[in-house]
């Protein structure tokens, strides 16, 4: 697991292998909905860190009308399975006491490609912002972008636009870094103060990415998965 550092005292889970090699981008174009069928495990971590967080709720829910396909509770390592059954566009939402809601949405559209998911704490999340040199807006959304390849494989160099306050990247240091204008070998940034509801998130590695909005909500913390 790869840890990135914020801040001297901060650091940030992003779960991306950060070996070196060349991007596999072969794969872009629209692709058909991935379907999940039977047991799938993982855990839940704190992005502050990366500790597994205990007793939260998983649901994996409909994007079209939030119907719940299955839910399931972390255990005292954070750790959980369940029995899915998701053949629709779909997305994990999480909560957990002392916790932001979280959301996850998985490339594949189905929750289940990644095994770990990621929350974060309001205290986290102030100093998160406090680190970037931005003031937290509680009625906006923060996300995490991780840029892949067609193999899972980190991807460096991608820019990433969205209709929101900043975009930072995570440099080879494993802090933000205000100077840098695209992914380093981690291929993660953060969406500070994006806007409520349908969110457009721009990838772009040489190509751009096949682009589709994910759903922000107030105050919530949201892992955008993006694969070509």
């Amino acid at each position: 697991m790869k840890t990135l550092l914020v801040a001297a005292s901060l650091s940030l889970v992003a779960c991306v292998d950060s070996t070196e090699s060349t991007a596999d981008l072969t794969c872009l174009g629209p692709k058909p909905i991935a379907a999940l069928h039977g047991p799938t495990s993982g855990v839940v971590l704190d992005e502050i860190g990366g500790a597994g967080v205990p007793n939260a709720l998983i649901e994996v829910r409909s994007r079209a009308d939030q119907r719940v396909f299955a839910s399931t509770g972390t255990d005292a390592h954070g750790e959980y399975t369940m029995l899915l059954a998701a053949d629709a566009p779909a997305f994990s939402k999480l909560t957990a006491e002392g916790y932001l809601d979280g959301y996850g949405f998985d490339s594949s559209h189905v929750p289940g490609e990644h095994a770990h998911q990621m929350m974060l704490t309001a205290a986290g999340s102030d100093e998160l912002y406090r680190s970037a040199g931005v003031m937290r807006d509680l009625t906006k959304a923060t996300v995490l972008v991780v840029v892949e390849d067609c193999t899972g494989r980190p991807v460096r160099g991608a820019t990433i636009s969205a209709d929101a306050e900043r975009v930072m990247y995570l440099g080879d240091d494993t802090q933000f870094d205000p100077a840098l204008d695209a992914t380093s070998g981690d291929s993660a940034a953060l969406i500070l103060n994006a806007p409520v509801g349908a969110l457009d998130i721009t990838v772009d590695a040489g190509i751009e990415y096949s682009t589709w909005p994910i759903e922000t909500s107030p105050g919530a913390f949201s892992v955008s998965w993006r694969r070509p």
